[in-house]
């Protein structure tokens, strides 16, 4: 009789599977919508969603008010990685973040009747990955939360942390991913004890519309220091930052004597996300054409003059001036004819 063995997945082999290139605001903001969702129904701005991280050399620590974690709820449920949602996978999250910032995971979960510890550690005996679960005592002195510890950080965070920059950088990409909540007063987050600010799009406002009835968007003309592409925010998350691709079709606009590279557009939307999946061909199509319909703000002040000359002739003329490139010979070509138009003019003139 044939029997059944269980098939080792390594756990080295899943975490270099799973980690993607990110900055580690994009890996905290898994934990932080976690937070927000699990006490969506309470929050208000008189009662709003509170999370506090700290980070150090050592440990990451993200704490939160969010009531702690459902009875039914195990750890074979939290360290679950994936499961069929429709048609795509869900249940990665939390793991992507996890395998991304460090080697050890404890989940603290603070809830009257309730209260228990989750632990993971990538640095087991275990070619597989083993969790543990453990009740605690439930304490009320402390409000009803979940306080999440990474430990025995990947150097490569280790070493961003020594920049001094660093924190700056997270509060204001972690401020403009939820700057909805924020300005709201439904949201409230602290790092190292600094608090994060709601950031907005710093660019002239050139027009808005509605757009399918339901998406409120908005264009800006950002500087050259500004990220072009599309920020798309559903029920206030952002799901979309400066995606400028053919998803969104900004391959189409290519009008020529215009130039993209400073348009910016926020769309705002309220509502079912399936919705949103079914009908955001069609969305994207009516964006490019309001920001085509726009394009006077978008006209270059600059055009490129493509050639062809024979290689000999241009080698010779960069030797005679002491240029290095073909572009520099062809400036020099086109700097002494406006020259000469502008000499023409004058005489003309006289």
């Amino acid at each position: 009789m044939a029997g059944f063995n269980r098939v080792i997945v390594d756990k080295k082999f899943l975490r270099r599977n799973l980690v993607e290139e990110e900055d580690i605001s994009k890996s905290l903001s898994r934990f932080i919508d976690n937070s927000i969702n699990a006490r969506r129904e309470v929050t208000t701005s008189e009662n709003p969603c509170k999370i506090y991280i700290n980070i150090n050399n050592d440990l990451l620590q993200i704490s939160d008010n969010s009531g702690g974690i459902q009875s039914k709820i195990t750890d074979k449920d939290i360290f679950r990685i994936g499961f069929e949602n429709g048609d795509h996978i869900s249940g990665l999250g939390i793991k992507k973040s996890f395998f991304k910032l460090g080697n050890k995971i404890e989940i603290f979960s603070n809830k009257k009747r309730c209260s228990r510890k989750f632990s993971l550690d990538l640095n087991s005996k275990s070619d597989e990955l083993e969790s543990q679960s453990e009740n605690l005592a439930y304490d009320s002195k402390i409000v009803e939360g979940t306080t999440i510890i990474i430990s025995d950080l990947e150097k490569s965070l280790k070493k961003e942390l020594d920049n001094r920059y660093f924190m700056d950088k997270i509060l204001t990409r972690l401020g403009r991913m939820y700057s909805k909540f924020i300005e709201k007063g439904e949201l409230i987050i602290l790092i190292n004890e600094r608090e994060v600010a709601a950031r907005g799009i710093m660019a002239k406002k050139l027009n808005s519309c509605r757009i399918l009835g339901g998406y409120e968007v908005t264009l800006y003309k950002g500087s050259k220091e500004d990220y072009s592409g599309i920020d798309l925010f559903i029920n206030d998350f952002m799901e979309y930052e400066r995606v400028k691709n053919r998803e969104v079709k900004w391959n189409l606009l290519n009008e020529q004597k215009h130039t993209y590279t400073d348009c910016i557009v926020e769309i705002s939307y309220h509502g079912d996300k399936e919705k949103f999946l079914d009908e955001k061909e069609l969305l994207f199509t009516e964006v490019i054409k309001f920001i085509k319909d726009n394009k006077m703000y978008f006209q270059s002040s600059t055009i490129i003059i493509q050639y062809d000359m024979p290689i000999g002739k241009v080698e010779e003329l960069k030797e005679y001036y002491d240029e290095d490139t073909a572009k520099a010979i062809g400036i020099r070509g086109f700097d002494r004819l406006y020259e000469e138009y502008l000499h023409g003019k004058l005489q003309d003139h006289k």
